[in-house]
Order: C-alpha cells, then structure tokens, then sequence
C-alpha cells in the first residue's frame, strides 16, 4: 500500500474527528504507517500511537477478522468493473 492514501485517511478522520478526545491510532508495521511523515502527523493531531508487535498477528486478529468477512459476505459475491465502483460499494454497504 502507498503512504499517500494512508495520509489521505488520516487527514479526513483527523478533520472528522478532531473533538475527539485521546484518539489511539493503531496499526501494524506496515511502512506507510512507519513512515516519518505518517508519525508525524500523528503526533501533530495529538493522537496516541500504537503498532503492533514484531511477528505477532494476533495483534490484529480483530480486524483481519472483519476484513475477511467483508470479503467473503459483500465484496466477493459481487462484480465491480472500476476500482471507484468497488471503493463506493464498500464504503456505503459499510457506513
């Protein structure tokens, strides 16, 4: 995955969410979210960082969990033929 997308993200829940109070960033190790950038905007909207251990995917169980369930239960029982038809049919099955 690109860091640009994942800057992207976290500017609109940062603009979304900005009241919110101690917010907690948790991702895994990937180096968009290890990125010097990434980090720093994070500690610029004031939000606690948290990353998963090294070699550890428990860490994440939960949310590999929903992934796999949003693939098998919604996304693959449909054909998309744009990426953006994909991107709106996820977000607003979800929402």
């Amino acid at each position: 995955m690109k860091k640009e997308p994942v800057l992207s993200a976290l500017e609109r829940a940062y603009q979304t969410h900005r009241s919110a109070s101690e917010v907690l960033h948790h991702s895994d190790r990937g180096s968009q979210y290890a990125a010097q950038k990434h980090q720093k905007k994070l500690v610029e909207y004031g939000m606690k960082v948290s990353m998963s251990r090294k070699r550890n995917c428990y860490d994440n169980v939960c949310i590999e969990s929903f992934h796999s369930i949003l693939k098998k239960e919604l996304v693959y029982l449909e054909h998309f033929k744009t990426r953006e038809e994909y991107i709106s049919f996820t977000w607003s099955s979800t929402a």
